[in-house]
């Protein structure tokens, strides 16, 4: 099932389904799995999914809502599968009133093809394999077959296993059983740690799982949100590589940083995942990033020591008049402003690569706070012209990525090679040269 299990290819199965609650009552169906569409299962039949309500005197009412069901089993061709929290979206009856349902078709956000489980939350597996797009090009694949570099992290054991150069994935088994969720935050930590690598927005492509060790693999299909298949990557648009930083090393890294730095990370990759279409968005989501990851760096957010800011409010508040204090303060704030934030950001990274990307850092600082100031309150950006609004995006969005670098250790030299040579952040240097200086 290993290399047949993609997310990005078409599957179908016929078979019979029923509810966990109602085994003896199976209905003929296909189950079709396309990458764009997700999960639908198609039924000849159909489980009643009416809400009905007793009225007293016998009568009963039905409800203008619909039940949603934990899971449908399903058996194809001998394969167990299961559909999770599912819900029917179209229903055709054999006639009015309390008939039985004619054709029914029945969605799924994920299925797991090669087990039965009752809902998502069953801890039933013991070991997880997980594959993503370009995976092989960061793990530099022209390492031995025989190679399986392997790490513990909160009890978790991660190995990168190798088949063989072309099939590349990593495995994880946890101290204990282990639930979907579970699974699918450790697919999506290597889709993270991979695509911030590799700089490029990669798709998963497997997740597959074992209940026992002797038991076949179960492969989990749902729908991605990351479509992927935008070109073949190469080393030169890599950031890093596990050349660059051992797999040992740097999954231990990744698994701090993203824990400390989970919603800087989100909202830098997510421009890459879902790209807005708007600058305006893009400016907002890029800001957002910086703010949040500068929170998260745990600096010295206060213009002053908390004594002399405090006798300093309570000075202007007692000589402001007693109707005003309230006001005066709730407005007197000790934070640090967004441009101050922007400055600490650019001041963490290798001084030489800053100063390559953003030779003028006051200026973006200054720039990109006025333009998300003036977004937030009127909704424009009268100040800057299109092109110091893409240039602002660009740059900040890079300045974060240096920093996600550097917490993971990537060294200055590394850091001032990408500012050089790599094609997007000499693209991104020459948009705040001419734009930002």
């Amino acid at each position: 099932m290993g290399t047949e299990a993609r997310l990005d290819l078409a599957h179908e199965w016929a078979g019979h389904w029923w509810l966990p609650e109602e085994p003896d009552r199976t209905l003929e169906g296909t189950l079709r799995y396309d990458p764009d569409d997700g999960l639908r299962l198609s039924l000849t039949g159909g489980f009643d999914d009416r809400v009905r309500v007793p009225l007293g005197n016998g009568w009963v009412g039905v409800m203008n809502e619909s039940k949603s069901w934990p899971a449908v089993l399903g058996l194809a061709e001998g394969t167990a599968i299961t559909l999770l929290d599912c819900h029917a979206t179209n229903t055709e009856w054999r006639g009015i009133g309390f008939g039985e349902p004619h054709e029914q078709t029945i969605r799924s956000p994920a299925a797991f093809v090669g087990v039965h489980l009752h809902d998502d939350g069953q801890e039933v597996f013991t070991e997880s394999l997980v594959s993503v797009e370009h995976l092989a090009l960061w793990a530099d694949a022209s390492a031995r077959p025989d190679d399986e570099p392997s790490v513990v992290v909160d009890g978790t054991s991660v190995t990168l296993s190798r088949d063989h150069p072309d099939a590349v994935a990593v495995r994880f088994r946890p101290g204990g059983p282990f639930p979907l969720g579970t699974a699918l935050e450790h697919a999506k930590a290597v889709q993270d740690l991979v695509s911030l690598a590799t700089h490029r927005a990669c798709a998963l492509l497997s997740v597959r799982l074992r209940t026992t060790p002797e038991q076949p693999e179960a492969a989990a299909y749902f729908q991605r949100t990351v479509r992927g298949g935008a070109g073949a990557a190469d080393l030169r648009s890599a950031l890093f590589t596990c050349r660059d930083i051992p797999f040992e090393e740097i999954v231990v890294k990744w698994w701090q940083v993203r824990q400390r730095f989970t919603a800087a990370a989100n909202m830098v990759l997510g421009l890459r995942y879902a790209p807005a279409h708007y600058v305006e968005t893009r400016l907002l989501t890029a800001v957002g990033a910086a703010e949040v990851m500068h929170r998260a760096l745990d600096l010295d957010e206060k213009h002053m020591p908390k004594h002399e800011f405090n006798e300093l409010r309570d000075m202007l508040l007692e000589h402001a008049p007693q109707e005003h204090r309230a006001w005066l303060k709730e407005k007197i704030r000790n934070d640090v402003t967004l441009q101050e934030r922007l400055l600490a950001l650019a001041d963490l990274p290798d001084a030489a690569a800053i100063q390559r990307l953003v030779p003028d850092a006051e200026l973006w600082a200054r720039t990109t706070t006025r333009a998300r100031n003036d977004l937030t309150h009127t909704g424009q950006t009268p100040q800057q012209s299109l092109d110091e609004l893409i240039a602002v995006v660009s740059v900040t969005s890079a300045v974060v990525v240096l920093n996600l670098l550097q917490q993971l250790g990537v060294p200055g030299e590394r850091q001032r090679k990408l500012v050089e040579d790599h094609p997007e952040f000499q693209r991104t240097a020459g948009e705040a040269k001419a734009h930002l200086t």
